[in-house]
């Protein structure tokens, strides 16, 4: 089984890297919402923005679920802002 740990996290970072900075917490636990995933699920998530936009959106609400993180108003205007990033800025253009 190949190991995609780094190629996850650069990934992961590389879609949001305002908040991976300003919120590492944040950060680091959606990362290992990806890092529970399969190979082959990668491998396809690398090719197709759509879903990879999916997992990530799936990941923090079951980080809301898990109350990993709080869902305050600080919370709730980081998510915003960050799901308004995956789905109109232009990091996440469909690949060519």
């Amino acid at each position: 089984m190949s190991d995609w740990s780094e190629e996850k996290i650069l990934l992961n970072l590389s879609l949001y890297p305002h908040i991976s900075e300003k919120y590492p917490k944040f950060s680091t636990e959606i990362t290992n919402q990806l890092l529970d995933m399969h190979d082959e699920e990668i491998q396809f998530m690398l090719t197709n923005r759509t879903y990879l936009n999916k997992k990530i959106s799936d990941s923090i609400l079951n980080l809301l679920e898990t109350k990993k993180i709080k869902f305050d108003q600080f919370n709730a205007d980081l998510i915003l802002g960050f799901l308004k990033k995956i789905y109109y800025n232009d990091l996440l253009k469909p690949n060519d």
